[in-house]
């Protein structure tokens, strides 16, 4: 049978926390971290998620270092053209001192009701100037402006919880983007969604996160027989590279050892890191130990099988049977692989 491999991308396993280490009882994952201590490290390109996905799938990032990540979610749905995509994510804005605090709206009790409100209300605001607005995912509006930009984006992970100003659109256009971004926090401001909110004692919905600048590349490729994955992202790059594309829940025994090289993305760790939740990190880091641990018992047969765990930090975990077998390789905790996030 011929070999196998698993890459998994783990995006927040390795991410910055405080606190850990004053976790009670400590954080011990013995497998997790035996796997970690043993395994071959190597370096990759790519940050978060996104870049390292669009790495593993030959994407370089544009001329202004954005990579086109709104055109590749696009595709999920089949949909792809030759225009300029972004993304704008409805954001909350946080007052503290002398600074605004961006965090997403799925912590603050938003329906799809209060957000498909303020869809009709941007879209009434801006179509008149040729933009193209596509909002069927209330949570991620895809947009179109009349003409390119040279920009350049954070994603809203980099911004969550922390001042948005340290992280505004760059590039050439960006003073254009930044009185967009003011327009649509005043736009909001005055909605009677806001009202309403605030009248409820409800946090309001204070703009749009602008992000993932870019056109489709016109070539894509791919190593992989199989992704195992339930984000946009994923899904927009299968249907490009015409990869077959499971649910996450479908990464175990006999399609795994079919698939070849297969990749996975687990998506559970990140939002806690976010939140900076370090309680709630450490359960789902023993989920995740677990589902680990499944895997490598569906997959590891013989010396050529291996799993790559991509924390989407810059580092490569590479493990086969024989990294099992490195008993001089002391065991460090978990705590030792955390890295502080760009």
């Amino acid at each position: 049978m011929a070999a196998a491999s698993l890459h998994v991308l783990a995006p927040g396993l390795t991410a910055s926390m405080p606190g850990v280490d004053r976790l009670s009882p400590p954080l011990s994952q013995p497998m997790l971290e035996r796997f970690l201590s043993r395994s071959h490290q190597e370096t990759v390109p790519g940050y978060d998620p996104e870049s390292t996905l669009c790495h593993l799938f030959g994407i370089e990032p544009g001329e202004n270092g954005d990579y086109p990540i709104a055109a590749l979610r696009r595709a999920a749905t089949g949909m792809g053209d030759e225009r300029f995509w972004l993304q704008a994510e409805p954001v909350c804005l946080r007052p503290d001192q002398t600074r605004l605090l961006l965090f997403d709206t799925r912590d603050f009790e938003v329906s799809a009701a209060e957000l498909k409100s303020l869809q009709a209300l941007f879209v009434s605001h801006f179509e008149p100037e040729g933009w193209i607005v596509e909002t069927d995912d209330p949570f991620c509006w895809y947009l179109s402006p009349a003409a390119p930009s040279a920009i350049s984006s954070h994603t809203l992970g980099d911004v969550f919880g922390r001042n948005m100003d340290l992280f505004l659109p760059r590039g050439r256009d960006r003073l254009r983007w930044h009185r967009l971004l003011n327009e649509v926090q005043m736009l909001f401001f005055g909605s009677e969604v806001n009202q309403l909110r605030e009248a409820a004692g409800k946090m309001p919905i204070g703009g749009l996160w602008f992000s993932g600048f870019g056109h489709l590349p016109e070539r894509i490729t791919s190593r992989y027989r199989c992704i195992f994955a339930d984000d946009a992202l994923s899904a927009g790059l299968a249907r490009l590279s015409a990869t077959p594309l499971s649910g996450l829940q479908s990464c175990r025994g006999k399609l795994l050892r079919e698939s070849g090289v297969s990749l996975a993305l687990y998506p559970h760790l990140q939002r806690p890191v976010w939140r900076a939740d370090t309680f709630d990190w450490a359960e789902k880091i023993g989920d995740f130990a677990a589902w680990m641990e499944q895997r490598l018992s569906d997959l590891l047969r013989t010396g050529r099988d291996e799993l790559l765990l991509y924390p989407c930090d810059g580092r490569i975990f590479r493990f086969n049977r024989r990294c099992g077998y490195r008993f001089w390789r002391s065991s460090r905790p978990m705590a030792a692989w955390l890295k502080p996030t760009n």
